[in-house]
């Protein structure tokens, strides 16, 4: 069997965190099993999908690195919409062979059926009137009428699917009323156009959330009806919040774009969407950290099984995710932080040649604080500016640099690296680390008596990095200015 699996989305909205989490397991199946991976937009409601829409799942599927790669580039995605004429053949077929009927029942009338259900405490069914009626009765029943098309369902019996992620799941026949393919204006529903295409697509698996598993038993007796085998499908659990609702905007951003504004990396993103619902690990993994926490897609390929996912609803947790992209910012090379973080400096900020060589050779110290992109350009802030000490808000700093003996440290530091040189040989971490401890050891005070107050001048927080770091990196002549701006306020 030749692999084809699609991610359809519908242009309605932006690319949210379960669609494209939808796609990465799309993806993945494909990568791990060989094939083709498609991406279809599926934009016959015409009504509600917009080209903005579209554009942006697009763009959020090139930022995770989704798009399909194989015979589908980014400016020929497949749209359901130019298969509408095979979708409505399709319909009129399977009139012409007995498996689907025209409906001539107006809006106001099934409006009228559906209310008088509900008034009587019922489920409602449509009532199959026009099922085995002919031609003639609809000429005397409803002359003037434009007919919508139904398909038969069985009327007894179960449908049956063996779901790759849900396992078998059955559901009588009497559940599932003939539901319309074709409307009145000739405009294909969902239910046909999806199946259409995936015949045309020869699409292998269908794989998406299971909030579509009720789609799937109609879809199913539409492949009977076409004489097409169906393909397998395999629906999977949807996201949930940390309160165990469905996942929605009240738990957070769920479109893809707000994810990378908020400072995330497409690696993290899909490291950890593939984490949640699916345990493996790898067993050669070159460290227990990345055993347990970072695989790639393409790792991940080596070991994924559609039916290692979990049936049960998985939870998104931020404060995972959070963790799991400071690992990936750790790890990341100097270089590739400057123009990830670049992205985020105000203007101000990068015309601040200064500010940016400090910035930039401190990236590394950041990182070791930094769960997001945007964490750089707040926690690294002083590198830029110096803090005001007059009205800081870090309450510890303030107590540092307020207490008594803050003002005769600072003034015995002056001293120290004054009589330092400004050469890169003379003035580095190392160095600076070993004149303050020599310091204290001459002053025979604690560390924190003298780091804490530079620290508060410097940095204007005490969570900022290592002390020495920050003060090699701003530079001799800097640090000499801060803390004499300290003395003199003081």
């Amino acid at each position: 069997m030749t692999i084809n699996v699609r991610f359809a989305p519908s242009p309605t909205g932006m690319l949210h965190i379960g669609g494209a989490r939808t796609a990465l397991i799309n993806y993945l199946f494909t990568l791990s099993n060989g094939g083709n991976y498609h991406l279809r937009i599926e934009d016959t409601d015409k009504q509600r999908s917009t080209d903005e829409a579209k554009q942006a799942i697009i763009s959020g599927l090139d930022w995770l690195g989704l798009l399909p790669k194989n015979n589908v580039p980014k400016n020929n995605i497949i749209l359901q919409s130019d298969n509408i004429g095979k979708h409505q053949e399709a319909a009129h077929a399977l009139i012409s062979k007995g498996a689907a009927y025209y409906c001539y029942e107006t809006p106001e009338q099934l409006a009228t059926k559906r209310l008088n259900a509900e008034k009587n405490g019922e489920k409602y069914f449509y009532d199959r009137f026009w099922r085995d009626k002919s031609d003639a009765e609809a000429k005397k029943l409803a002359p003037n009428i434009t007919p919508s098309v139904r398909l038969k369902m069985p009327l007894d019996g179960a449908s049956m699917i063996d779901d790759m992620v849900q396992g078998k799941v059955e559901v009588g026949n009497e559940q599932l009323d003939d539901f319309i393919i074709l409307r009145s204006d000739q405009s294909p529903t969902y239910l046909l156009s999806c199946v259409i295409d995936d015949v045309m697509m020869q699409i292998s698996h269908i794989i998406r959330g299971d909030d579509h598993l009720t789609n799937a038993f109609r879809q199913l007796q539409l492949f009977n009806a076409l004489d097409v085998t169906a393909p397998l499908f395999a629906h999977i659990p949807l996201l949930y919040g940390e309160d165990g609702k469905k996942f929605s905007k009240r738990h957070g951003a769920v479109a893809i774009s707000e994810y990378q504004k908020m400072g995330y990396l497409p690696d993290a993103i899909n490291n950890y969407l593939l984490r949640l619902g699916w345990g493996k690990t790898l067993e050669n993994a070159e460290n227990d950290a990345k055993k347990d926490e970072i695989i790639s897609p393409n790792e991940a390929a080596t070991i994924f099984q559609l039916q290692d996912l979990s049936k049960a609803p998985a939870r998104f947790d931020f404060a995972k995710l959070n963790h799991l992209n400071g690992l990936y910012l750790r790890d990341m090379p100097n270089q590739d932080l400057r123009s990830l973080t670049a992205e985020f400096l105000t203007t101000e900020q990068r015309e601040n040649q200064q500010g940016m060589e400090a910035f930039e050779k401190g990236l590394a110290g950041l990182a070791t604080r930094a769960d997001k992109l945007t964490d750089f350009t707040d926690i690294g802030a002083f590198y830029f500016t110096a803090p005001d000490i007059t009205n800081l808000t870090d309450k510890k700093a303030e107590k540092a640099i307020n207490s008594e003996t803050a003002p005769e440290m600072l003034t015995q530091l002056h001293q120290l690296f004054s009589a330092m040189g400004k050469s890169d040989d003379a003035w580095n971490r190392e160095a600076i680390h070993k004149n303050i401890s020599e310091l204290v050891a001459t002053l025979d005070v604690g560390f924190g008596k003298i780091a804490q107050p530079l620290r508060a001048v410097l940095s204007g927080t005490m969570a900022s990095p290592d002390l020495s770091e920050i003060a090699a990196c701003l530079g001799r002549d800097e640090v000499l200015k801060r803390i004499k701006n300290a003395i003199e306020k003081f």
